[in-house]
């Protein structure tokens, strides 16, 4: 069963907080944690007693909306960023659609929509650490409750959709990827 620690930058602004909190509802078995001041080296340590297989750190980008989303690896013995990092165009919020989000039961697996985003989807999907089952059929989503779907846009500035499904339901939230970089990062300074 995976746990995912989600969490803010330093110095987060209200639509990253507000990211950060409905990413951790939308995502089965994570949890929410208010950063504080701990640097990376406490946060990392802190998930690491709480069982966290990974981190999720949502960043701000430009005019303080949420602008970058990076993942750390728990486990392994010294904090490493795994080498997946996501520029965002945008968000909407599931509360701008009048959604409540509530905390799934069961695992919420990666699909993609399209043969395009397949193989982001499964980056993603070992980001999160969380399964990837293939693209999804148009009736079927193999019994899960909630799915996280990967789309393809390929336009000149968004070339992801990220969204969650529940029983065929959008849930509101999007995100909008504008650039997937596959390094890891070097600094201390998130």
């Amino acid at each position: 069963m995976p746990k995912i620690i989600v969490t803010t930058s330093r110095h987060a602004t209200p639509p990253v907080r507000t990211l950060a909190k409905e990413l951790s509802n939308a995502l089965f078995s994570a949890k929410k944690v208010n950063r504080g001041r701990m640097n990376l080296q406490e946060l990392f340590l802190f998930s690491k007693t709480r069982g966290a297989s990974r981190i999720v750190i949502i960043c701000r980008g430009l005019y303080g909306n949420p602008g970058r989303i990076v993942f750390i690896d728990t486990s392994r013995p010294n904090l490493r960023f795994y080498p997946l990092i996501l520029f965002l165009k945008g968000v909407k919020f599931a509360r701008d659609s009048g959604i409540k989000i509530n905390r799934p039961t069961s695992i919420v697996p990666i699909f993609s929509l399209d043969k395009g985003a397949e193989g982001f989807a499964q980056e993603l999907a070992s980001a999160l650490n969380i399964p990837f089952v293939g693209i999804l059929g148009e009736e079927t989503n193999y019994g899960f409750h909630r799915i996280l779907l990967v789309e393809s846009a390929q336009t000149k500035d968004l070339i992801y959709v990220i969204k969650f499904i529940e029983k065929g339901k959008d849930l509101g939230l999007k995100l909008l990827i504008k650039k997937v970089v596959y390094r890891e990062l070097k600094t201390e300074k998130i």
